[in-house]
């Protein structure tokens, strides 16, 4: 048999080709099925360049903005000083043997106590001596701007939904309340409790204790220092005869200040119980005063001692007059139960302290006599 070299039979290529055909269209079948599509593979590349912790948008501002806190050890405020403090963050006081520390761990929109349209945040003050505090500083509240603790006034001057700006300031005269003792007997079911305050413009007073903690009537028990005073009234709605605990508290930080014991008892006859006998003191107002033509060497420091139930006596200046003697002789007058008089008579001029009790109620009473067409002007000096 003799070969053609270089060509193929008819029938082989024939054959060949049909094999192409098959085969090779069934492997461009499987390639483009395991060749990823180029959209598939953008997606993939993305999903690669995304941050291992993922953040979401702020939500409404009605609802709280909160964050965990993210100490940064260079992140520091002097004192005086301003800072801005964001969402999650702690600022250290720098320059302090006991650093204040504050953290900002969210923040609120304002509510209808204070102006519309602003955030509140809520801080967490710390150190290494005193409990944290944890209080929204709400722009507008008075009850919390400035906010004080540990010898620190912060006040907030800007606010947003993730960041709030301070001024701080050191405070150097430590804040101080009393209680009246006197205050803390009544025979009325709506008493008032007085006392004393410094370096404060308020106080918040409460009374009870645990689930029955009662506030003073008005802006949930936070009553303003007058000139060194404040007073807080209780409604009779509150509570019945009996004893009840009283506490004057911090306005900021919510430190106890002063505490007493209020006795309550139910209002029966016409004498106080609380009250059991009076002493006038009728003294020289101005001693120094030796010249006898001088009309003030002739004026009266008028003063009432009061002797309470306890055994207690507390002293109650009532104010000046001229030519005054005094009398603790008790009697009954048109329902008031009479502990004392003072009557004074100077040139023409007419004045009368009387100190009774009446429904429950101990007063002490001025009346002026006028020289003109003899009316008289009563002035309530004193109500226990």
């Amino acid at each position: 048999m003799q070969y053609q070299r270089g060509f193929v039979g008819v029938g082989v290529l024939i054959a060949i080709l049909v094999g192409l055909a098959v085969f090779g269209g069934g492997a461009y079948y499987i390639v483009q099925q395991q060749t990823p599509t180029q959209t598939a593979s953008d997606n993939f590349d993305n999903l690669q360049q995304l941050p291992t912790n993922t953040t979401t948008s702020n939500p409404a501002p009605t609802q709280a903005q909160t964050a965990q806190t993210k100490t940064n050890a260079s992140a520091t405020f002097s004192v005086p000083g301003s800072f801005t403090i964001t969402l999650g963050q702690t600022i250290k006081e720098t320059g302090a043997a006991t650093p204040v520390s504050i953290t900002l761990k969210e923040m609120n929109f304002a509510d209808g106590d204070v102006a519309v349209g602003a955030y509140c945040p809520m801080v967490e003050l710390s150190n290494d001596v005193a409990p944290k505090q944890t209080v929204p500083i709400c722009p507008g509240n008075p009850n919390y701007v400035p906010y004080l603790y540990q010898g620190l006034s912060f006040t907030i001057t800007n606010s947003s939904k993730t960041s709030a700006s301070f001024s701080v300031a050191a405070t150097t005269k430590a804040p101080a309340a009393t209680i009246d003792a006197s205050s803390l007997w009544s025979s009325l079911l709506s008493p008032t409790i007085t006392g004393t305050g410094a370096n404060l413009d308020k106080v918040r007073i409460l009374m009870g204790s645990g689930v029955s903690t009662v506030e003073a009537d008005g802006n949930n028990g936070y009553v303003s220092i007058v000139n060194g005073r404040w007073s807080a009234t209780f409604s009779a709605a509150n509570f019945s005869s009996g004893k009840y605990p009283i506490t004057v508290y911090h306005p900021s930080n919510q430190t106890v200040l002063a505490t007493g014991t209020l006795v309550v008892t139910a209002a029966s006859g016409a004498v106080n119980s609380t009250v059991q006998k009076i002493n006038w003191n009728i003294e020289k107002a101005n001693p120094n005063i030796t010249d006898d033509n001088d009309y003030r060497k002739s004026e009266q420091a008028i003063s009432v001692d009061v002797t309470f139930s306890d055994n207690s006596t507390k002293r109650y200046n009532l104010g000046t007059a001229y030519g005054c003697t005094g009398s603790t002789v008790q009697s009954t007058e048109n329902g008031k139960t009479m502990l004392g008089k003072i009557n004074c008579y100077f040139a023409l001029t007419g004045v009368g302290f009387v100190a009774y009790s009446q429904s429950g109620q101990f007063l002490v009473e001025r009346n002026d006599e006028s020289a003109k067409d003899g009316s008289i002007k009563t002035t309530v000096l004193l109500k226990i």
